[in-house]
């Protein structure tokens, strides 16, 4: 039942908490420690399968115990972290953003193309010490473990993630079937997104009789590299499928106009092929 009146609160270990450490661990006071996948606590380290509990408060030397053997005191809360440098450095554009684990005592603007996993959330930045003041053990390693476990790479990178997950996929078809006897024959389609055109495929309604049909493609106006498609007729038959690999001059803009031009080589009439086109944005 919700409460009606003023409730006594009730602290644990005043404001501390306790874990297990991990067997041959040494833990510093002050040390950034992290939980791994047993549940037991060590000091911070590049991994992708810990999660940052807090500061541990004590030291405690369980380098000939087991996991478990002894106990750690840490807490939560905002503390002073050293930062990283170059392209790690963390700066007043990451506050309120999560910064990741290096050690225990330093923490770094990315997960180093997932190899890094949460250590909390930046607060401040200290101009003159150069501390990052970062607050631990309340935040969820959206950027570590839930990464490794599903393939989506840098979060912070979200041209990367979407590729891994298969999100940056785009496909496109042409309403109109290319007439492969009519060499006057062009179609047309407007591309929804920005992205370069990886693959273009083409199916066959039917045997082709004389000669080779091509599909030739452009984006607005300008031939894609490698952006052609015979259709071989010998031993040609319905629900053949061709092919091409743009290499070069086939990234596209939201609202440019993609074009297939038909060369129908002597190709005898009514035989169509319907065409589609993978967009990688």
């Amino acid at each position: 039942m919700a409460l009606t009146q003023d409730r006594y609160i009730v602290q644990d270990c005043d404001g501390d908490y306790v874990a297990s450490v991990k067997a041959a661990a040494m833990i510093y006071a002050g040390a950034l420690i992290a939980q791994d996948t047993s549940g037991d606590a060590a000091p911070g380290s590049v991994s992708t399968t810990i999660r940052a509990l807090g500061i541990a408060m004590e030291q405690v030397d369980n380098v000939l115990g087991g996991a478990g053997a002894k106990t750690v005191r840490y807490r939560k809360g905002v503390f002073a972290m050293k930062n990283s440098a170059a392209a790690d450095e963390i700066t007043d554009a990451q506050v309120d953003e999560v910064c990741y684990i290096v050690d225990d005592e330093t923490v770094a603007k990315t997960s180093g193309v997932n190899t890094r996993s949460v250590a909390g959330k930046v607060r401040w930045l200290d101009t003159v010490t150069g501390l990052v003041h970062v607050e631990v053990g309340y935040v969820t390693n959206v950027d570590g473990d839930l990464v490794a476990a599903n393939n989506l790479s840098d979060v912070a990178t979200a041209a990367t993630a979407r590729s891994n997950i298969g999100a940056n996929k785009v496909c496109l078809q042409f309403t109109k079937r290319a007439s492969l006897d009519d060499s006057s024959d062009t179609l047309r389609i407007v591309s929804p997104v920005t992205g370069t055109i990886s693959k273009i495929w083409s199916v066959i309604d039917g045997t082709c009789t004389t000669g080779d049909p091509t599909l030739t493609f452009s984006i607005a106006g300008t031939p894609i590299t490698t952006g052609v498609i015979t259709v071989a007729y010998s031993g040609s038959a319905a629900g053949d499928i061709d092919s091409c690999a743009p290499s070069a001059a086939n990234t596209v803009t939201a609202g440019q106009i993609i074009s297939c031009a038909v060369a129908a080589n002597s190709q005898a009439a009514d035989k169509y092929a319907d065409i589609s086109l993978l967009i990688l944005t």
